[in-house]
This record gives C-alpha cells, sequence and structure tokens, in this order.
C-alpha cells in the first residue's frame, strides 16, 4: 500500500507537520507494507500536491493547518485523509475524512463544566473564520443551556481594548490568534469572571505565567487518552514515538497516527483501496482509537471525538471535563465577585482562596454596586476589629461597618485588608475616602439582609465563597 503525506515541514508550521510525519512513519512501520512518501506544503502547496498524485498512492493524507488542508482539497478531487485541519468548513468537502474535533466544538465542553454554575458569559473573538467558527459553537452551546450570550469579533492587535470593553457577564470565551489570547490573558484578572476559556490554555506552550486557573480545550493528552478498540494504546504509542524520535509526542502527532489507524480499517472494511470505496466505509466506522472515538454524521463531519477540557492548577494542565476523565475538580477563578439580579435588591456573590480574602471581595462587591471611585484616594485607614463570631456574621459585621461609616461619616472605603486575628475574629483595615467626590452609579445600600446569608469552604478546591443580599 503506498501512501503520501502533504504537511509543511518548513515555515511557521514545520513544528507540528514534522510531529505528523513522524506520527505516521510509525504507523507505517507498525502497519507494515506501508511505503510513505513526505512532501513539503509549505513553499507551494500546488507543486506538493503535484509531486504526491505522481506517486499514485492508494492514500493522501493532508497537512496541518486549515488553511492548507482547505488549499489541498481545492487542488485535489482525491480522497483526504484529514488529521491537521479543523476548520468547520472542511466538512463542507465530501472528499475529505476528519478524525479530529471541528473548531465550533473547542468550547462545548467548557460550557457544559460551567452552565450549572453560571448564567451568563461574554465570548471575544478574532475576525477570522477560524475565531468565528469557535465563537459560534460556544455561543449555540450556551445558547442551549439557557445561558445569556454576548458575542464580540476583535481586529487582530486589539485583544486588549477587546477584554477592557467586553460586556460583563459570569464567564468569558476567547478564541484568537495565540499572540492576542497572550495579551488577553494578562488582563483577564481585572476583570471578575467567574472562569475564563481560552483556545491556548489546552496548549502546553503558548500562554505564559498569566496561564494558571485558565480554562481550554485539548484534542488529545496522553494521560487521559481513551480505551482502544483499534489499534494500540496511547502508552505503546507515547513509548515509541520517544523510540523514534526522542521527543514525546503532542497533540498532532496523535491526530495524524488516528489518521493512519483509521484508514487502515477503512481499507480492511471495504476490502479494497478505491477512493469511494474507502469513503463509504469510513461513513459507517465506528470506533475508537488512542485518539478517541471516530465517527462521521451525514454531512461528513466528525461527531464521535470528543474534546478534552482542562485547566491550569499549580502550573500544570488537569482535565476537568467530561467528567469520566477528569482528575480533579475546577478550581474557582483565585479572586473574585459578581452582582446577581435580585428582585429590588442586590445580591452580591464573592469568591476568593482565603476567608479573609473572600470577605474583601464581597466589600468591593458592595461598593462597586453604587458608586465609580476610579481616581479617588484615601485619606485615612480606619482599623475594625470583629469579635470572634460565626463565618457568616463576621461577613454581615464588616459589610454593615461599610454601610455605617458611608451614612454616618460620608465615608466609602476604598480598598480592604483583612486578616484573622489572635482571637479568631477578624481585623479589616479600611483605606477611607470621601464619599462626595465618587460618582453614584447605582442604589445606595441600606442594610445586610440575613436571607440566604452564605460564606463557606468548599472542601475539595479549599476555596470560600459567599452571598449575600444588601437592601437598598
Amino acid at each position: 500500500m503506498r501512501a503520501a503525506l502533504v504537511t509543511p515541514l518548513s515555515g511557521p508550521l514545520a513544528e507540528f507537520g514534522r510531529a505528523g510525519a513522524a506520527a505516521l512513519r510509525l504507523w507505517a512501520r507498525s502497519a507494515g507494507r506501508v511505503e510513505l512518501s513526505v512532501h513539503d506544503s509549505a513553499p507551494d502547496v500546488a507543486r506538493a500536491v503535484a509531486g504526491a498524485l505522481e506517486e499514485r498512492p492508494d492514500l493522501l493524507f493532508g497537512p496541518y493547518g486549515t488553511g492548507p488542508t482547505v488549499a489541498l482539497a481545492r487542488r485535489t478531487d482525491r480522497l483526504i485523509w484529514n488529521h491537521g485541519g479543523a476548520g468547520d468548513r472542511l466538512s463542507r468537502h465530501a472528499h475529505v475524512v476528519s478524525v479530529l474535533s471541528p473548531c465550533s466544538s473547542y468550547f462545548t465542553g467548557a460550557v457544559e463544566l460551567l452552565y450549572r454554575e453560571i448564567a451568563s458569559v461574554t465570548v471575544l473573538h478574532g475576525e477570522t473564520a477560524f475565531g468565528r467558527d469557535v465563537a459560534a459553537g460556544a455561543e449555540r452551546a450556551a445558547t442551549r443551556r439557557g445561558l445569556t450570550v454576548r458575542r464580540a469579533g476583535f481586529a487582530p492587535g486589539s485583544a486588549e481594548e477587546a477584554v477592557r470593553d467586553a460586556p460583563e457577564a459570569d464567564a468569558v470565551m476567547i478564541a484568537a490568534g495565540f499572540a492576542d489570547e497572550r495579551a488577553a490573558a494578562r488582563l483577564l484578572p481585572e476583570r471578575p469572571w467567574r472562569a475564563c476559556v481560552l483556545v491556548g490554555a489546552g496548549e502546553e506552550n503558548v500562554l505564559d505565567v498569566a496561564r494558571e486557573g485558565l480554562i481550554g480545550p485539548a484534542q488529545w493528552l496522553a494521560e487521559d487518552a481513551w480505551e482502544p478498540d483499534e489499534g494500540p494504546d496511547a502508552e505503546w504509542f507515547v513509548r515509541n514515538y520517544i523510540a523514534s524520535t526522542g521527543t514525546h509526542p503532542p497533540y498532532p502527532a496523535a491526530q495524524a497516527f488516528a489518521a493512519g489507524l483509521i484508514a487502515s480499517r477503512c481499507a480492511r472494511d471495504a476490502g479494497d483501496l478505491d477512493d469511494q470505496s474507502l469513503r463509504a466505509a469510513a461513513a459507517t466506522l465506528t470506533c475508537t482509537t488512542m485518539f478517541g472515538r471516530f465517527e462521521l454524521d451525514a454531512s461528513g463531519a466528525q461527531v464521535g471525538h470528543q474534546m478534552l477540557t482542562v485547566q491550569w492548577q499549580d502550573g500544570r494542565r488537569r482535565t476537568v471535563w467530561p467528567a469520566e476523565k477528569a482528575r480533579g475538580r475546577r478550581l474557582r477563578a483565585r479572586r473574585g465577585h459578581r452582582r446577581v439580579p435580585h428582585t429590588a435588591d442586590l445580591r452580591i456573590e464573592a469568591w476568593a482562596p482565603t476567608r479573609e480574602q473572600c470577605v474583601a471581595e464581597a466589600v468591593s462587591g458592595l461598593v462597586g454596586s453604587f458608586a465609580d471611585t476610579a481616581g479617588l484616594r484615601p485619606h485615612r485607614t480606619a482599623v475594625l476589629n470583629v469579635p470572634p463570631e460565626p463565618d457568616a456574621d463576621l461577613l454581615v459585621a464588616v459589610l454593615d461597618d461599610v454601610i455605617y461609616r458611608l451614612e454616618v461619616h460620608g465615608e466609602l472605603v476604598l480598598d480592604t485588608e483583612i486578616t484573622t486575628a489572635p482571637d479568631g475574629g477578624l481585623t479589616a483595615r479600611l483605606k477611607v475616602g470621601d464619599a462626595t467626590e465618587a460618582t453614584a452609579i447605582g442604589a445606595i445600600p441600606k442594610a445586610v439582609s440575613l436571607h440566604d446569608l452564605r460564606l463557606t469552604r468548599d472542601s475539595a478546591t479549599e476555596a470560600w465563597s459567599c452571598a449575600v443580599t444588601i437592601d437598598v
């Protein structure tokens, strides 16, 4: 059996193209009686395609990248085994068989992970075909789960402005070029998002130190690979890939190896190597390789493979969805707060690693609900000592003091530092300023309601969260 691979071996995608080539060489050796030729698509796709087709291959494997794969599909009507192009538009080409998930499904897992905890999501995307595909899929998934979705596109190079101007929501999802995502990630802590999802967060080396806590999609992780019923398992693949290359296989290698396994299986099921027979075999095939499940729908789109959703925790990617592959629970954002719609009153939720930080976030949420304090400077620091009480009562005591200072002294709390007192209570250092210098943006708080009050610690994540209603 003769096989040809057209993929970038030079240029910006060379790293991924070479990984796929190494994996397909491993497949060819393990399959036996397979001759594989590799053609560099980077300088000239047309020339690479012509060179590959001159060899009259039985199997034609496509390149890494949606753009190169589309270019290949337009230049030949031969059946293409697609392992590197995730663009949804590829399913419109009947002679393309894809083994990887389309990019419109990249954030579906994140929606499933988060929808019980959030009510709204902002989807930001670069104005590219990739960005729009990912965003459209996220919007559909979120809408199905009853979430309010706000979506906005931005031009390349303007991610920072997009994040600063993004509509308020519980969570944000960003799909753009990696340079834009890196810029966006550094600004995310400035907004009180409950969760932040980026395409680049699913990759090992895309985002920098700002990636901690971020959520992203991953096509494949060796440690969380599926148990196959077709071909070797992930342990065999990793061991043999390392033996042949000296490096661990990245996800493009796993995708390419799986494409070889699927093509072999279709050839076996079809009984010949005719493109039409192979395509018919692929259309009815359902199986699981070390890369995951394979199944095509009537349109030719890949619907069997399931993306993993990962979160950066303590400097490592950990799978947090689907549940059967999760290696732990999702950690909440390091610290933040939000205001929740509530009939006639104000409802504040806050979260942080410690009890004291959580109370401080609730103070920020309270003040931010009615005053714009931008540019204000504190004129003194007030100290509040709260005696030992149940956790929820400690929260009420601090918030009551914030309201009291506003009503009686005309003071606005601009910053809060809270520590645990030696007796188990709280010591709050409140930096206060003149309330008359602030701009009113909401109803003035009157009192803290004791109804549905909560300040608790999650035993699994050890993070604290609170919820409190304010009478206005």
